[in-house]
């Protein structure tokens, strides 16, 4: 009797692979500034973050840093770090700004070179957007001025290009730059009226929203995937106590706005949505990649807001 043929097994279509969403936490040097600037209660002296009538050898040292978001429409860059003049010319690069700020930008880590080692150029970037126009966030402009945009907020344009000792220099790092600016037009972001934002890509998934206090136009990124979300604050906050205990920074351009910026920073920190609030010279940010999925694969140890849901684990 013939063997009976095997019944056929139909194959379920391949499910293509859930899209990821990055972030490179890219560490771009140090700066070297009085201990006042984390925190302006510290000393009775109203200008002890500019460092002035205060010893060298009370400097700390904070690390500068990008973040390179790599979205499934495009690359966005947050800051540039330091502009790499500062290595052989820092007096001429940063002025007198030099004495509240002292930079330190070893080989391989300035903007093109930390891109460079992604395999990336700076014409690949869809989105350079600057928090701010000091220069550990601004200087490294010329590196990536041929990326398809460059955008800060018009507040901080005006700031930046008036009269204001804290950016006097800086407008060399953006000379023959196109540089455009923008404001937050658009209705409120996660139920919350009073605060708007700028939508990247149209999907909610990267929003930029306003920080002001610490100067300005400061401005953050709420970037959210797979219901979780990572918070880029900039210099609106130096490291949790901000935040968590409400202590302001020295250098704030309007206390009154920083604070209420900070109250805002700590309400989304504990969101139960929230992995981390990424703070450019928050000490314990390594450099490290934040990968985004329906799953939250998460490699980042630092600030105690980090959470990964139990759900999200193997």
């Amino acid at each position: 009797m013939p063997a009976r043929p095997s019944a056929r097994v139909r194959k379920s279509p391949a499910q293509p692979a859930a899209p990821k969403l990055k972030i490179h936490v890219l560490r771009c040097g140090k700066t070297g500034v009085d201990p006042a600037v984390l925190d302006r209660d510290i000393s009775r002296n109203p200008l002890a973050y500019t460092g002035l009538f205060r010893p060298m050898s009370n400097r700390i040292w904070l690390p500068v840093r990008a973040y390179l978001i790599e979205h499934p429409k495009g690359r966005v860059l947050i800051n540039t770090g330091w502009n790499p003049e500062v290595r052989n010319r820092p007096l001429y690069t940063l002025g007198p700004m030099l004495y509240c700020a002292t930079p330190y930008l070893p080989v391989g880590e300035s903007i093109r070179e930390r891109l460079r080692a992604l395999d990336l150029s700076p014409d690949m970037l869809d989105l350079v957007l600057l928090t701010h126009l000091e220069s550990d966030a601004a200087g490294g402009l010329c590196e990536v001025r041929k990326a398809k945009k460059i955008a800060v907020h018009r507040d901080e344009w005006i700031a930046a290009n008036a009269l204001i000792p804290r950016y006097n220099v800086n407008s060399n790092n953006w000379q023959g730059i196109r540089v455009r600016t923008f404001t937050f037009p658009e209705p409120a972001l996660g139920g919350q009226p009073e605060t708007p934002y700028r939508d990247v890509f149209g999907d909610g998934s990267v929003c930029v929203v306003p920080l002001a206090g610490r100067t300005p136009g400061m401005v953050g990124v709420r970037v959210t995937w797979g219901g979780k979300f990572v918070l880029i604050v900039g210099d609106a906050a130096y490291f949790e106590d901000n935040w968590n205990l409400l202590t302001l920074p020295g250098p704030s351009f309007d206390v009154l706005d920083s604070a209420l910026t900070l109250d805002y920073i700590r309400t989304q920190s504990k969101d139960p949505n929230c992995l981390c609030i990424l703070a450019s010279h928050d000490p314990a940010v390594q450099p490290d990649l934040i990968e985004l999925g329906l799953r939250a694969n998460f490699f980042y140890s630092g600030n105690r807001t980090n959470r990964v849901d139990p759900a999200d684990k193997e």
